[in-house]
């Protein structure tokens, strides 16, 4: 079983972050829900909230807000969307542009 998963983060106003993450949490509809390597086929509406991704190498994608690169986790403020996990790797659609932090 890996030990990571990939992530790929899009918006509104373009890809927020593809890259390789440790875990992932996110606001789902009906309560917090984190994903974790080996985590079974899964969808999810999105509520308002913030999606974190602690990583291992993680990267934010060229020209997106907020820092890149290092071991540590990056947020997002969301206002909504959808989450799919699939075969260890996170998609994430975002119902309208998004803040980063990090």
């Amino acid at each position: 079983m890996a030990d990571t998963l990939t992530c790929r983060a899009t918006s509104a106003d373009g890809r927020l972050f593809e890259g390789s993450v440790k875990s992932v949490r996110a606001p789902a509809h009906n309560g917090e829900v984190t994903i974790l390597p080996g985590h079974i086929a899964f969808v999810a509406a999105l509520r308002p909230g913030k999606v974190v991704l602690e990583g291992a190498g993680t990267q934010q994608a060229p020209g997106s807000p907020g820092e890149g690169g290092g071991t540590g986790a990056r947020s997002f403020d969301i206002a909504g969307g959808l989450l799919e996990v699939l075969h260890n790797q996170v998609l994430i659609v975002l119902a309208g542009p998004s803040a980063a932090r990090s």
